[in-house]
C-alpha cells in the first residue's frame, strides 16, 4: 500500500488531482480569498489501480488565514506568510497535513494550464 507522506506521492497528487482541484482552488480564491488546499494525509485512502495508476480517495478542503483566525482550523505558525506568498491566478498553495507537521507545496505542474486559465475552461 502507497504512503502519502511520500514527498512523490504527494507530487503524484497534485499531478494526478490537478484538472479538478486548480479550478476548485481558483473558484474559492475569488469567493473567499487568499488561502490553501489542506490534505489531512490520515484521511487519505490510497489503493493501486491497473495500469500503473494510482487510485486517490479523501476530502479536499480549502482554508484561509480568516479560518485560522476563527480557530476553525489549527495550521502552524506563519502559514500566512504562505497565504500571501503565492499567485493565486498560476499556482495553488498546498498543505499536506501528517499529523506531526505541514508540508507545504506552492506552484502547479509544469505543463498544465494555470488555476485561472482551467477555471475559464470549466466554467464556459
Amino acid at each position: 500500500m502507497a504512503n502519502l507522506n511520500d514527498e512523490r506521492l504527494q507530487e503524484e497528487v497534485i499531478r494526478k488531482g490537478w484538472p479538478t482541484i486548480a479550478p476548485f482552488a481558483f473558484r474559492r480564491y475569488l469567493e473567499r480569498g487568499r488561502g490553501g488546499i489542506l490534505i489531512k494525509v490520515s484521511l487519505m485512502k490510497l489503493a493501486d489501480a491497473n495500469n500503473n495508476q494510482l487510485q486517490i480517495d479523501g476530502p479536499v478542503v480549502y482554508v484561509t488565514s480568516g479560518d485560522v483566525m476563527r480557530g476553525d482550523v489549527v495550521l502552524p505558525e506563519g502559514i500566512d506568510k504562505e497565504f500571501q506568498a503565492y499567485n493565486p491566478e498560476h499556482e495553488v498553495l498546498f498543505l499536506f497535513d501528517d499529523g506531526v507537521g505541514i508540508r507545504t507545496y506552492r506552484g502547479k505542474p509544469g505543463d498544465q494550464p494555470t488555476p485561472k486559465e482551467m477555471h475559464a475552461q470549466k466554467t464556459k
